[in-house]
């Protein structure tokens, strides 16, 4: 019988799954932690994939001499590190140096996969014409704030909609790219990396739209900029972080079994369920906060918690 189906009694609480002994060991004490190592001994990490922003990052946008030392670790027990981000190549480089301690950036959140050291794009996704066309006439008609972005790697280029509404975070976007985009009022009909949909709250249109959008892959992101706006970003269905990270486990033969994962944020939900092991650090919505594990925050460094309490390095 697999072990996430057998019933494990620790004296009266009866617990019915692998994960959820995890759970419960992790937000409990020191001496449940390493009792759960010693008695199921946790299979060997190949591959430790983190979000970027609000995980890796603290909220300075700086990585940690703490969380470099834990990559760099990482690389001499030949681990391959990959972040998963919502970044564009051009933003994700304002950021990053060329010589990060990592190997691969699934960017775009899923759009493109590069090869950090030989800064080789090993992939590229992209939504077809038509249903782009399909996508803008949806979006006009419910009057919605969006911008459509070239395919990659020039997906830092956009044209944009506005409905007159007020929408801050929508134009404080626009100043960031500013001479990367231009306005429109038609509809769009060439292909496209992604569609991104900004909302200064949530609300039933979002959901609506969502359901309109059935054929895609729709992920509601907490805005970077003013940390409280909704965007929703839309992607071909094949794309996400997820599918991203498996894209480079089947190219380099690594088990799904054999992954760790840490996020921050909704956009990392469907990679922190794919992955075997998942931590949320302690600045994520509630949502992630009682479905994985925790760690730190990313002020705390909270990703390199999440590595000490998998004891991975040796």
């Amino acid at each position: 019988m697999e072990s996430k189906k057998m019933i494990y009694d620790f004296g009266c609480i009866m617990i019915k799954s692998e994960a959820r002994i995890q759970h419960f060991i992790f937000q409990n004490s020191y001496f449940f932690q390493q009792l759960f190592f010693c008695i199921f001994k946790v299979m060997n990490i190949d591959i430790v994939i983190t979000d970027l922003d609000g995980t890796l990052l603290n909220s300075r946008g700086i990585v940690s001499q703490t969380n470099l030392q834990t990559l760099n670790s990482l690389k001499k027990q030949e681990i391959i590190r990959v972040i998963a981000t919502g970044r564009n190549l051009f933003s994700l480089k304002k950021v990053l140096p060329d010589d990060f301690p990592i190997d691969y950036v699934v960017f775009s959140s899923g759009c493109g996969i590069i090869d950090w050291k030989t800064k080789k794009i090993i992939f590229s996704g992209y939504i077809n014409s038509e249903n782009v066309e399909s996508i803008s006439k949806i979006l006009l008609k419910h009057e919605v704030d969006f911008m459509c972005h070239r395919l990659v790697p020039d997906n830092h280029y956009f044209q944009y909609f506005h409905n007159g509404n007020h929408n801050p975070d929508f134009f404080r976007r626009i100043k960031l790219y500013n001479e990367f985009c231009q306005p429109t009022s038609t509809f769009i009909k060439q292909k496209a990396s992604q569609f991104i949909a900004i909302f200064p709250e949530l609300d039933s249109k979002f959901h609506n739209l969502k359901s309109l959008l059935y054929n895609l892959n729709v992920i509601k992101t907490t805005s970077p900029l003013d940390h409280k706006s909704i965007w929703m970003e839309i992607f071909h269905k094949d794309i996400s972080k997820s599918q991203g990270c498996q894209r480079i486990c089947d190219f380099l033969k690594i088990n799904r079994k054999n992954t760790l994962s840490i996020g921050n944020d909704y956009n990392d939900l469907d990679l922190l369920e794919w992955s075997e092991h998942s931590f949320a650090v302690a600045n994520a919505p509630d949502l992630l906060l009682e479905k994985f594990l925790t760690t730190c925050n990313n002020n705390e460094n909270g990703f390199s918690e999440a590595i000490q309490k998998m004891q991975i390095l040796r």
